[in-house]
């Protein structure tokens, strides 16, 4: 995400990883992307990312001017 390794690591604990494990093993591997995809980044990104491309495209997200400017960190 261009930020330093450490505050990476715990975003992605803090964020990421629990809507992976809530998800489950099974329909993590046939629904979170799909959910990510759909839900999330075409509610904030106004686009609907290649489903190969749903991490890629939110960190593009977290990165932009105006996510930058409302982080807490």
């Amino acid at each position: 995400m261009g930020l330093e390794a450490e505050l990476q690591t715990r975003l992605y604990e803090q964020y990421w990883r629990p809507m992976e494990v809530d998800f489950g093993q099974e329909a993590y591997v046939t629904h979170f992307d799909g959910f990510m995809r759909t839900l999330t980044m075409k509610s904030k990104t106004g686009e609907i990312p290649n489903i190969d491309k749903v991490y890629e495209a939110f960190k593009r997200y977290a990165q932009s001017p105006e996510v930058k400017e409302s982080r807490p960190w």
